[in-house]
């Protein structure tokens, strides 16, 4: 008998892999990295196939093996590479195999379930005295089924029972009288299919009016088919004039499949510029490495200030690629980022350019992925996830902004973009290009090491100097009088408006108001799911949670003492859009934060819409500190530069650094000057210091010194293990439980922080604490936390959750 070993897709804490009996009709067509249909307890679910074996007649494993069925037409297949790549994840970020595979598969390709209630044989033969005796609820679902033959969708019911249908599900289940079932019914993501049309081909006869030749003229002349509306609106012609043909028989109906490409509209510029020293000795070293044996080759860190032309070392890179017959993916760690990466690349490679990312629409990211499977796009542009494009002969991983958080995934797999694709790369021959102007201090730390190989861009590409940065300490400011604004901001900002130019401010934080308290009771409203306070939004009139999405009105009174003296603390980048659209009125002011760009496309909207000159001031979150190159911007406002340098999170001053460094590169980009203003209340913090200065050799010192000798990243391993449950002393006993498995087995070397609750000590309903995992070596650390989640129970198993190399501590 043939049987498989099935990773599962959504598994939870239960087994990895489960075998199942292959069925006669299957033998031939299930392979490894084959999709399939399973049952886990009473349950359908997706998996694939890892391993084939084949039982011998008196193996007892046989009586117990459940039968698998064959997945949906349209579900991938993975090839044992793919399989091979996702052990390997599952592995360095310890997490299920099926989660690890999941990663892997097209965007939107999981498969659409029904769910359905199913009358049993003895549900069908019950009678009004049985029925009489039920509860209301179950009475109303078992007439609901007899109404509908018998059988009848899951969410349907939902809409008659509504809160009501669980409880009733359940009793008529434990009776015996209905069975809940589930079935696949392909991916959620189908093809677009739009009625087209094309040539009969062969000599024609007919003669046609002056419009109908209109309308042929817009057909390809090879017998292609095209979309009758596209036909339509290059014609100039109605429907009625197509019908007219086909009548006559000179086209022919047929069905096209529309290809839901983002990009279709963009424009293609061949020119680019003469590159400078520093970027052709780039180019040279990355050869150079690309040149080497694939067991000798280390990634390239383009460590180049802002504006000095990373991008385009990129696209020359990209151009040798592809003039090889390769391919590339390059990798941007935000959507906003994206659309002007793309904009960049597309404009100079044209239609060999696909795009990938969550903003997009679900069948513009299965087209897009489609393409480039079928090698019809050999660049990849997108985010995070873009590591697992299929690309045909990958020859080039680009990693922009390699140090950004984003690229950590904080979900299962928690894994990161720079790894994978340094794994994927050394897999296909290919090469990593990583590029920043703040590196991490782990891949920093690697180029001091010989890791890779270390490129300096020193200067800006264009010679223009670098703009003057100034540091306004707001601890004057506040004695004599409190204001967003310094003097010196408020007034360079002026001198813009009226000179025409472009200004940018940077405050990482959005809404109106961090929180609201009542001055005569003391009550601050708080999310009921989150152990946080509502962030007061204005131009909604509500309060919302920033971490779970809940939110409620605002009310003009308390709701504990119905007090009205209520307040609003803290300011956000709603208020800040509110003080200066009053200190200047005449200014014409976007904002950029996930508030305003939550809808398609509007990140590129605002970036266009700025750089046609319609905005004279830019503000925003951390979205407008990165990428972005307006040449008419002369002056960058950080408002706080204290926003995230004094959090509970050992990176907090790399991240200040960073942040501080690349808000001010955006000021001065062409021949007109820069000038960057920081306001802060710690100005000799070494992070604001060192962020003014441009010096990242001086804040590596620093930073690194002081993680050394703390033990942390890059000389550590972090692995954080978080217990998570609705109800607190469960958290709190499943990280204990935690703690004392991992104490009785690791090794000196492997410390054991806490347990202790988590900064964020409530989210999504569920109390949290934690334990950090501190160890000089990573394999070690995980083989001992590996070791300690195996002792524990099932159900204190559930409550855990393993994050290695984290970049979230709260």
């Amino acid at each position: 008998m043939r049987a498989a070993d099935v990773a599962l897709l959504d598994q939870g804490s239960g087994p990895d892999v489960l075998t199942y009996a292959v069925p006669q009709e299957l033998q031939d067509t299930v392979v490894i990295g084959s999709p399939v249909q399973v049952t886990v307890a009473r349950r359908s679910m997706m998996g694939y196939v890892i391993a084939l074996r084949t039982l011998q007649e008196d193996d007892p494993l046989i009586e117990r093996l459940v039968v698998l069925a064959k997945a949906p037409d349209d579900a991938v297949c993975l090839t044992e590479s793919d399989l091979d790549l996702a052990r390997w994840m599952a592995d360095r970020w310890m997490c299920h195999l099926g989660h690890a595979i999941g990663a892997l598969r097209p965007p939107a390709q999981t498969p659409a379930v029904r769910r359905t209630l199913r009358l049993t044989e003895a549900g069908s033969a019950i009678d009004s005295p049985i029925a009489g005796r039920m509860n209301a609820s179950c009475r109303e679902l078992i007439r609901l089924l007899q109404k509908h033959g018998g059988q009848i969708g899951l969410s349907s019911a939902k809409t008659v029972l509504k809160d009501r249908l669980g409880r009733a599900v359940k009793a008529l289940s434990d009776a015996g009288l209905i069975v809940s079932e589930e079935a696949y019914r392909g991916a959620a993501v189908q093809p677009r299919i739009a009625a087209g049309v094309r040539r009969v081909m062969g000599e024609q006869t007919a003669v046609l009016t002056p419009i109908q030749s209109k309308a042929m003229a817009a057909l390809p002349v090879d017998g292609g088919i095209m979309p009758i509306a596209d036909v339509c609106r290059e014609a100039g012609v109605s429907r009625s004039v197509l019908d007219g043909l086909i009548r006559r028989g000179v086209l022919v109906r047929s069905d096209v499949t529309i290809d839901r490409n983002p990009l279709t509209s963009q424009r293609i510029e061949d020119a680019a510029p003469n590159l400078t020293p520093e970027q052709s000795e780039a180019l040279r070293i990355i050869r150079a490495e690309s040149d080497r044996r694939p067991d000798q080759r280390r990634p390239v860190l383009v460590h180049g200030v802002t504006a000095s032309g990373k991008t385009e070392i990129y696209l020359e890179v990209i151009r040798q690629t592809r003039s090889a017959g390769r391919s590339a993916i390059v990798l941007v760690p935000e959507i906003a980022l994206a659309a002007q990466v793309v904009d960049v690349i597309t404009r100079r490679y044209g239609a060999d350019v696909a795009v990938l990312h969550s903003r997009l629409g679900a069948g513009e990211r299965h087209d897009s992925w489609q393409r480039v499977a079928d090698g019809r796009c050999r660049i990849v542009v997108g985010a995070r996830s873009a590591v697992f494009a299929p690309v045909r002969n990958l020859g080039l991983i680009v990693i922009d902004e390699e140090h950004e958080a984003a690229y950590k995934q904080e979900v299962e797999p928690r894994y990161h973009a720079r790894e994978v694709a340094e794994e994927i790369a050394r897999r296909a021959n290919a090469v990593v290009v990583l590029g920043s102007a703040t590196p991490s201090l782990e891949t920093f730390h690697r180029a001091l090491t010989g890791g890779l190989r270390h490129v300096r861009l020193a200067g800006r590409a264009t010679g223009i100097q670098p703009p003057t940065v100034e540091i306004v300490d707001m601890r004057a400011v506040f004695r004599t009088a409190p204001s967003l604004f310094s003097e010196p901001l408020l007034g360079a900002i002026r001198e813009r408006l009226e000179a025409r130019e472009q200004v940018v401010l940077f405050l990482n934080r959005r809404g109106f108001a961090r929180f609201v308290l009542c001055r005569d009771c003391g009550f601050t409203p708080q999310c009921p799911n989150c152990a946080v306070a509502l962030v007061l939004h204005t131009t909604v009139g509500d309060l919302r949670c920033h971490h779970c999405g809940y939110s409620e009105a605002a009310r003009p009174d308390c709701p504990e003492c119905k007090g009205t003296r209520l307040r609003a603390f803290g300011v956000g980048t709603e208020k800040l859009e509110s003080q200066i659209a009053e200190l200047l009125p005449e200014a014409r002011i976007l904002r950029m934060d996930r508030d305003t760009t939550s809808r398609k496309g509007a990140h590129t909207r605002i970036i266009r819409a700025v750089r046609a000159g319609e905005a004279d001031i830019l503000l925003g979150t951390q979205m407008v500190a990165k990428g972005l190159d307006f040449p008419r911007v002369t002056l960058v406002g950080v408002i706080s530069a204290d926003v995230g340098l004094h959090v509970p999170d050992f990176r907090a001053a790399e991240r200040s650094y960073q942040i501080l460094t690349q808000v001010a590169g955006r000021a001065g980009r062409s021949q007109l000057p820069g000038r960057v203003i920081i306001q802060t209340f710690t100005p000799e913090h070494y992070a604001v210091q060192s962020a003014a200065r441009q010096d990242y050799d001086a804040f590596y010192a620093k930073e690194s010194a002081m993680r050394a000798e703390l033990g942390y990243p890059p000389y550590a391993t972090l692995i954080n293990v978080l217990a998570a449950d609705e109800n607190p002393e469960a958290a709190e006993e499943a990280a204990v439980a935690f703690a004392d498995a991992f104490r009785a087995i690791a090794s000196d070397d492997c410390r054991i922080l806490g347990p202790c609750p988590a900064p964020l000590v409530r989210l999504h309903g569920r109390y949290r604490w934690h334990s950090v995992i501190r160890s000089p070596q990573g394999p070690t650390a995980r083989l001992h936390v590996r070791a300690a989640m195996g002792s524990l129970s099932r159900t204190v198993r559930e409550r855990l959750t393993v994050d290695v190399d984290p970049v979230n501590m709260a």
